[in-house]
């Protein structure tokens, strides 16, 4: 089988979901293989959803989180209190369905798009500088 990867997420799910049906084994109550793959993909897609949830603030409090630094380091980076990186990452747990930081971790590795998570570090800015430079636009 070959698929279109510009084909809509749910068009590709519901190719592989035909390329994947697997009659029933009678009598024994398991689940093949090809439906655990498809369970899979389906929570896949149910994460990178959840992912885009989140506000551009949000986004970057996580890249920090990625990156392996700490609330407060987040907060001298980007300049907010530390209560408010916190209140962002409380966001994204919530919003990510998850109850600690190394799951939401987890998610973004397994389920968000390769240009947000190699798109580089994080990159804190001033409000009102240029991001491409970090140099004030006044």
């Amino acid at each position: 089988m070959v698929l279109n990867q510009a084909a809509p997420i749910l068009v590709l799910l519901d190719l592989i979901q035909e390329a994947l049906a697997v009659p029933p084994q009678a009598n024994r109550g398991e689940v093949s293989t090809g439906d655990h793959r498809l369970v899979e993909l389906v929570e896949r897609q149910s994460e990178a959803q959840r992912l885009t949830r989140l506000t551009p603030a949000e986004n970057e409090a996580l890249r920090g989180v990625l990156a392996g630094l700490s609330a407060t380091e987040i907060a001298l980076h980007s300049h907010h209190s530390v209560h408010t990186i916190r209140s962002q990452i409380k966001a994204i747990l919530n919003k990510l369905e998850v109850r600690t930081q190394v799951s939401a971790v987890a998610i973004t590795h397994r389920s968000a798009p390769h240009r947000w998570l190699y798109a580089g570090p994080a990159t804190f800015t001033n409000f009102g500088d240029d991001p491409a430079t970090g140099q004030s636009t006044s």
